[in-house]
């Protein structure tokens, strides 16, 4: 729950994006049950260089 909620504020921060982006990204990233999945999806959310890209690596795990 915390690397979600670290995920979700940085996409937030990076991005801009609204609450209801973010809730959508809480609810996908909740269903990742590997923390080594969500510890590679925050590094993805660091170094992306646009919110698109994180998306299709959120895609290609899910």
């Amino acid at each position: 729950a915390g690397l979600v909620k670290a995920i979700v504020t940085l996409l937030r921060v990076r991005f801009g994006i609204d609450e209801a982006e973010a809730e959508a990204f809480r609810a996908r990233l909740e269903e990742v049950e590997a923390v080594e999945d969500l510890e590679d999806l925050h590094i993805a959310a660091l170094q992306a260089d646009a919110l698109e890209a994180f998306e299709r690596i959120l895609d290609e795990r899910g």
